[in-house]
């Protein structure tokens, strides 16, 4: 009978936002089984935009699962990723969820019309078994025009089989280790100031692409060098800065060959709203 691992730890991701054409960033307490990513053991894919459902919000001071049940009774019916994560730690969930199948992976937006994957979670004597998986979404085809729900089966997903006290261990402490905040005053104030687009970083006119080769080695360098400390808080996917405000990458050229180490810090604290070490985004140009 194989046992399965399952670990925690923070990452730094990208939370899209189509509206204001920039990425915010922000650090998610995700999930791994045996050393994988939750969404690549259980989805057989990377979707960055695709996060765990276990965000605790307004229910950090829940600790029993009877707690939990109350907590449920007073939503309203209403989908969240607090109660997720509870009843994934607890199992105290049968009839909450369509299917009595526990949010696993959800859109970045936390709304469950969006879909989501989900499973049924097994509490036994002295293991914990995850089975069932698959994509559950909004049926709006019922016959009373009301929003039902709809299951579809990931057939290719394996069972997955926990040793209950480590379970619980890992989800306890994951659910009572507080997130830290991307946030610096004076770095934020420094990004509304200076904007990055139109407001003299990276002029409305004779905008240029970065050369690919450029750009590669850029974001080589952003995450080895660590300008913005990052990897002192979480992992770091080595793509990670591929990704840095898409338009800084797709316009940003000429800005950055005219000035470079300012144009790549402001670009830094436009995403990111932390302070850039000078030195390090020194090293970054020259590397």
């Amino acid at each position: 009978m194989t046992i399965n691992k399952l670990d925690a730890r923070l990452e730094a991701q990208y939370w899209p936002n189509t509206h204001r054409r920039m990425a915010s960033i922000g650090l998610l307490k995700a999930l791994l089984v045996d050393g994988e990513p939750l969404w690549t053991r259980v989805a057989k894919e990377t979707w960055g935009q695709w996060l765990i459902a276990s965000w605790l919000g307004q229910y950090t001071n829940i600790q029993t699962p009877e707690e939990l049940v109350v907590a449920q009774e007073n939503s309203q019916g209403e989908f969240s990723l607090g109660l997720g994560g509870m009843s994934l730690a607890y199992g105290a969930s049968p009839g909450y969820f369509p299917y009595d199948k526990i949010p696993l992976l959800t859109c970045f937006c936390g709304d469950e019309l969006c879909s989501y994957v989900a499973c049924t979670v097994t509490f036994e004597a002295d293991y914990v078994t995850w089975s069932g998986f698959g994509w559950v979404g909004p049926d709006y085809e019922t016959e009373d025009e009301t929003i039902g729900w709809a299951f579809s089966p990931l057939h290719d997903t394996d069972l997955l089989r926990f040793d209950q006290s480590q379970y619980h261990q890992t989800l306890q402490h994951w659910l009572n280790q507080p997130t830290p905040e991307l946030w610096d005053a004076e770095a934020a104030r420094r990004a509304a100031r200076n904007g990055l687009f139109g407001q003299g970083v990276v002029p409305r006119l004779r905008r240029r692409r970065f050369p690919d080769e450029l750009r590669q080695r850029l974001t080589r360098a952003l995450y080895e060098i660590d300008p913005v400390r990052l990897r002192e808080l979480a992992y770091v996917d080595p793509t990670f800065y591929d990704n840095l405000e898409g338009d800084f990458w797709a316009r940003g050229y000429r800005a950055y060959l005219k000035n470079p180490e300012r144009t790549l810090t402001a670009a830094l604290e436009y995403c990111f709203r932390l302070p850039v070490d000078r030195e390090r985004i020194a090293r970054v140009v020259r590397d």
